[in-house]
């Protein structure tokens, strides 16, 4: 957000004397990145020289010491910087990253952060909503529980954090619901999900005051509809969690039409689109039938997807071209089953060395990306 830029820029000046060494490769590797997007995608950005700060920040997160709040909000930063420039400029292993720095530091003796340091932990959020994503797509358990601010506006996410813990609880339950076949543990999963349906219906944001004596008239715009579309995207989510494909598709329908038109009017007010909406974009994608509103959709992808994740929005125009073809030819029953992730591959990158200290990572060869 505007408004928040110049306080993000203080907050990294001020901290650079002291965290300038293990934080020097991933900033090198996140300043190419952003070099290559002021640049328009124009110039050729050195792959493999980006490649090799990102290997040595690696080896820097791997080492690092996790023993106080201080060095867990450093390890987060190191680690959000990092998944940052690996979206960027790889396009896969970023949320291997983020579990690896959200399982290291709640894993550590730390005492539980109080509102005052999660409020100094900008980057916690960021790790949160990456790994939680990712682990939705591939109906895998997420590492951790968040406890993340809720009193505070996040600079990416806004008012929206709260939402994250609902994304997390549904992420628990999918992939519970992959193996359960008890009818008790099924009906006490429904019944949780009952609840978190309950619960979103009624959620608004904490602090809308905050947000309109703090906050331009652009930047709150967009702070208000985001929180909406994140709020309609978990509740999408729970609802294909109840109903696959077929069964209640208008109530589906009715909150994807939604979402897109709040993302669309926000546009429209503040002439330049929403920013951290990937993860509701799709969700709302997906259930679109008609045609014309799916061509449509595809060319919105490179307003709404991550603007820092081009591997990320070639990739989601391939997943939904291809969950709509299942959906239509009732190959898939439910987006998080289809075939096709919304996930570039690459095979040189050894994402598996986070959880391994003594794992050595093949980076110094530009990688070839193959999209599925």
């Amino acid at each position: 957000y505007s408004s928040s830029q110049a306080e993000q820029q203080q907050s990294i000046v001020t901290q650079l004397p002291n965290t300038c060494p293990p934080l020097k490769d991933a900033y090198l590797a996140c300043a190419m990145t952003i070099q290559q997007f002021e640049s328009g995608y124009s110039a050729n950005m050195d792959t493999s020289t980006c490649i090799k700060y990102i290997s040595k920040a690696m080896s820097t997160l791997r080492a690092l010491p996790v023993l106080t709040s201080e060095d867990a909000v450093l390890c987060n930063a190191l680690g959000g910087i990092l998944a940052f420039s690996i979206y960027s400029a790889i396009g896969v292993g970023a949320p291997e990253v983020c579990a690896f720095c959200l399982s290291t530091t709640n894993q550590s003796v730390l005492v539980e952060p109080t509102g005052r340091e999660a409020q100094n932990d900008p980057w916690q959020s960021f790790l949160v909503l990456l790994e939680t994503a990712d682990c939705l797509v591939y109906r895998r358990n997420p590492t951790r529980n968040p406890r993340l601010p809720t009193s505070t506006v996040d600079s990416r996410l806004g008012l929206s954090v709260p939402l994250l813990a609902y994304y997390h609880e549904l992420a628990v339950i999918s992939n519970s619901l992959v193996t359960a076949a008890d009818l008790g543990i099924l009906s006490r999963l429904q019944k949780q999900l009952d609840n978190i349906h309950a619960d979103l219906e009624s959620w608004q944001p904490s602090s809308p005051d905050q947000v309109l004596d703090q906050f331009n008239t652009k930047d709150t715009v967009n702070l208000l509809a985001q929180a909406k579309v994140y709020r309609l995207g978990a509740l999408l989510v729970a609802h294909r969690l109840q109903h696959p494909f077929g069964c209640e598709d208008s109530q589906a329908e009715i909150w994807s039409k939604e979402a897109m038109m709040e993302l669309e009017m926000a546009r429209l007010v503040t002439k330049s689109p929403l920013r951290f909406v990937t993860l509701p974009f799709i969700v709302a994608a997906v259930e679109i039938r008609d045609e014309n509103m799916r061509s449509k959709t595809l060319q919105r992808v490179d307003d709404y997807v991550d603007h820092y994740a081009p591997f990320l929005r070639k990739g989601t125009k391939i997943f939904l071209s291809r969950v709509w073809h299942e959906r239509d030819a009732k190959l898939t029953t439910r987006w998080f089953d289809s075939i096709h992730k919304p996930c570039p591959v690459m095979e040189s990158l050894d994402s598996t060395s986070f959880g391994n200290p003594h794992a050595q990572s093949n980076t110094s060869q530009s990688p070839e990306v193959e999209m599925y």
